[in-house]
């Protein structure tokens, strides 16, 4: 069982070149359903049945899973069992036949133009830590990016001079111009502060932790957390940052800080291969 999953771990990695991301959530919904037939004693993974998954999705159900959360599953283990029959670990896929329940959709969550500001404001450049902060804050907002993507940055992909960052997500690389706010708090890290935050001299990464390192996801959203408890603002994903003045979005609602420097918003970014 463990060398099914390390198997579909390596498929995963090598050959679907999933993300970080994807791949520790498959991974989880996988190893949590093979946690669930040991403690009720059911099969082995090669043998599950239909009749197994769906009891899996009314045990979901029972103990509150969200009906996102049981679709993802189901997912997860439909995209584990597919590569189980295309190895031949399994004849047949027990998911195939399995209905997905319907998530309730949600609007997107979008901060007013001052709750932004509000925000912006949190991160004090008293310290290292906060003149990172702020440079974090300021290249999230002034990008648009996702949060996967601003972690990612090298200092290479940041043009102070030019103004702009290029950023590489879904196999592309495109080029995000900044406003003057973003590059005032982006000279400031990385000439005077990030130098004396690196665990190496030879570290790539744009934004790092406090042992020196690049800066996690997780290790992120807790500094959001942080900065949103003291703005008493409620920011459930980075996407509610990203609609009032992303560089990629194709509107903009108009902020103070961007009629402050006097700069309008592409409407979209330049990429390229």
């Amino acid at each position: 069982m463990g060398k099914l999953v390390a198997a579909y771990e390596s498929y995963l990695m090598n050959i679907r070149h999933a993300s970080d991301n994807t791949v520790a959530s498959y991974l989880r919904d996988v190893r949590q359903f093979t946690t669930y037939l040991e403690q009720t004693d059911g099969p082995a993974l090669e043998a599950c049945t239909q009749e197994t998954v769906c009891a899996y999705v009314r045990h979901l159900t029972s103990i509150g899973k969200s009906p996102a959360t049981v679709s993802r599953c189901v997912a997860s283990l439909k995209s584990f069992y597919g590569y189980c029959v295309s190895t031949g670990a399994v004849a047949q896929s027990p998911v195939h036949d399995i209905p997905q329940q319907k998530a309730e959709k949600r609007l997107p969550q979008i901060l007013t133009g001052r709750e932004v500001e509000l925000l912006l404001e949190q991160p004090k450049c008293t310290d290292m830590k906060g003149y990172r902060d702020k440079a974090m804050l300021e290249t999230l907002y002034a990008t648009g990016m996702r949060v996967s993507e601003m972690i990612a940055l090298n200092v290479s992909d940041v043009s102070l001079a030019g103004g702009f960052v290029r950023c590489i997500g879904n196999g592309k690389s495109r080029i995000i111009p900044i406003y003057p706010a973003a590059i005032r708090a982006l000279t400031a890290y990385v000439t005077d502060i990030r130098p004396n935050m690196i665990a190496e001299p030879d570290e790539q990464a744009l934004f790092v932790n406090l042992n020196g390192g690049r800066i996690s996801r997780q290790g992120f959203w807790k500094i959001i957390k942080h900065y949103q408890q003291t703005a008493q603002i409620d920011i459930r994903c980075a996407t509610a940052l990203r609609p009032i003045c992303s560089k990629t979005a194709r509107t903009c609602i108009p902020c103070r800080r961007c009629s402050a420097t006097a700069i309008s918003p592409p409407r979209r970014s330049m990429r390229r291969s």
